[in-house]
């Protein structure tokens, strides 16, 4: 009977079949497209955290402002071990350096211990009891071993006290945040790292 009426193509011995689908109302097509985004951003996001590494993070609280804002010193902040072993610290100047010696904070970050040259997204912020008011200076940059680098004019001192920044027990506090830009300069990071220690210790 199939063969009879036609629907063999008989060149090929096959038959061909269509299909065909749609939403029931445009309603629901709006609806079915932003599920779809939905999906498609959850899928973007645990993508980005398997290629882009996580940051390591540290929260350092500055004493004492008053008193080191009448001297000429700098104090370092608690050191940061990434992931990497790499090691970070904040130079804080409380009364200015450079450019900023009188009137500014002023705020650098070293590579202490690492592979120098390496490339890393940084994030400095001075904290607010407002969050939204923290001051964070983000980027990327390379970092040579022990040279700083930074801002002499990270915030002028009259805005530390007028807006809240220096905190009632003469403290400020810092948060530091380190990565790589992603997950192959890690691992290429972490190879030169774990073979720069090996000569060490040879």
């Amino acid at each position: 009977m199939v063969c009879a009426s036609g629907f063999i193509n008989e060149e090929h011995d096959s038959l061909y079949f269509r299909f065909s689908l749609r939403p029931p109302n445009y309603k629901a097509k709006c609806e079915y497209q932003q599920l779809l985004k939905v999906d498609a951003k959850r899928e973007n996001e645990m993508l980005k955290r398997e290629l882009i590494p996580a940051y390591s993070t540290i929260t350092y609280t500055l004493r004492n402002f008053s008193e080191m804002q009448q001297k000429e010193g700098f104090v370092y902040s608690d050191p940061l071990v990434d992931d990497l072993g790499f090691t970070w610290r904040l130079l804080i100047y409380a009364n200015g350096h450079n450019e900023g010696r009188g009137c500014h904070l002023s705020v650098f970050l070293i590579l202490f211990e690492g592979v120098t040259g390496s490339r890393f997204e940084y994030r400095v912020e001075l904290l607010h009891r407002n969050p939204l008011a923290n001051i964070k200076m983000e980027g990327v940059n390379v970092f040579k071993l022990k040279k700083i680098w930074g801002w002499p004019q990270y915030i002028h001192h009259d805005r530390l006290r007028d807006e809240g920044y220096l905190n009632e027990d003469d403290t400020l506090e810092f948060r530091l945040s380190i990565c790589p830009p992603d997950i192959k300069l890690k691992c290429e990071y972490q190879q030169e790292f774990i073979r720069k220690l090996k000569e060490s210790h040879k």
